[in-house]
């Protein structure tokens, strides 16, 4: 732990006193970016606490195996995957803010996807 503090000090540290540097480090200062940032982290960490939650809610309480609980899982997945290109095309003005955002909506199918895998039944087909 400590070693790998020292070496991200020092690559901090020679970030912000290059010319050109190979990570920006100081657009972190501006609050919309870090927002976004820890909006980001937030939002991967809450697909993956789902993620394990249901994969072990699928095999501890519904007595699927591993592999059958990978399979039941894939429906979120392949979902989040096929709507990742829509906010071109379907979304007027492209990716917008509010409950008609395309990530509002990716959020809600996921969470749709999570709860038909979780309680037995077929994923919608939407």
């Amino acid at each position: 732990m400590v070693v790998g503090a020292a070496i991200g000090a020092a690559f901090v540290r020679r970030q912000l006193r290059l010319e050109t540097p190979l990570l920006e480090l100081r657009l972190l200062r501006a609050r919309p970016f870090t927002a976004v940032l820890v909006a980001l982290v937030l939002a991967g960490v809450a697909m993956a606490g789902t993620g394990l939650l249901v994969t072990q809610y699928l095999q501890n309480v519904l007595g699927h195996s591993s592999a059958t609980s990978a399979l039941l899982f894939a429906p979120p997945w392949a979902w989040a995957w096929r709507s990742a290109p829509w906010p071109p095309r379907r979304w007027p003005g492209g990716c917008g803010s509010g409950p008609r955002s395309p990530a509002v909506w990716r959020c809600r199918h996921w969470a749709a996807s999570c709860w038909s895998v979780s309680t037995g039944r077929t994923p919608c087909p939407w």
